[in-house]
């Protein structure tokens, strides 16, 4: 998640974030990253004309603007990434991030590259998709993150509005899921898991799963 966006979220109580995963056989395909707070647009909207809003620093529409410039060029520098853009609308507040891979560990490593940079961290990130042995794995920290542990009980009850939702579809059938909160399509080639970000919160649910074929 781009920085300047990841405050814009954490400053609204009510939004989505959907993940997609399309991976065929080879472990090439795409990977989507859909922000969407339209629901929180009036909010955001007087957000946004603010210095600072709950003691933290409001970034402008033209920086966060600049850094998903930033982190689409380095992700496109990274090797086995074949394609990465990004669509914004400030209108309505929905931001989609796509990217190409030719392979599950290009796409890792090439997230992985652009959060350290981006954010100045030596520390890996702690939510990837890494293929092994037959199994996808997706490792998550969403239930630790930082800011959401500063709110206060009304605004972690609104949380409850705010959700997380992966998809991940695949070219073979899905043998099992690790995630109990995980479905499985009729047809057995795709996997969606669903929660509120306030069950993240508690730690009732996680988003992290490993799914074996």
């Amino acid at each position: 998640m781009i920085l300047g966006l990841t405050i814009l979220f954490s400053l609204s109580s009510c939004f989505e974030i959907i993940e997609e995963l399309d991976l065929k056989k080879d472990h090439s395909g795409d990977f989507t990253y859909t922000l969407n707070m339209s629901a929180s647009r009036l909010e955001l909207n007087t957000i946004l004309k603010l210095d600072s809003f709950k003691g933290r620093a409001i970034p402008s529409a033209k920086d966060i603007t600049a850094d998903m410039d930033k982190a689409i060029l380095l992700i496109r520098q990274s090797s086995g990434i074949n394609k990465a853009v990004y669509t914004k609308n400030w209108e309505d507040y929905i931001f989609e991030f796509k990217i190409g891979f030719d392979s599950l560990a290009a796409l890792d490593r090439a997230l992985n590259q652009t959060y350290q940079k981006l954010s100045k961290s030596k520390e890996p990130l702690k939510d990837r998709l890494l293929m092994a042995n037959g199994r996808l794995k997706r490792t998550s920290r969403l239930n630790r993150l930082s800011w959401l542990k500063k709110l206060n009980s009304k605004e972690i009850q609104d949380l409850s509005k705010a959700n997380y939702t992966c998809v991940y579809r695949f070219q073979e059938k899905i043998k099992s899921q690790s995630n109990t909160h995980a479905n499985t399509s009729k047809n057995g080639m795709a996997s969606l898991l669903k929660s509120d970000i306030k069950s993240l919160l508690k730690q009732q649910k996680t988003v992290a799963n490993t799914i074996k074929f």
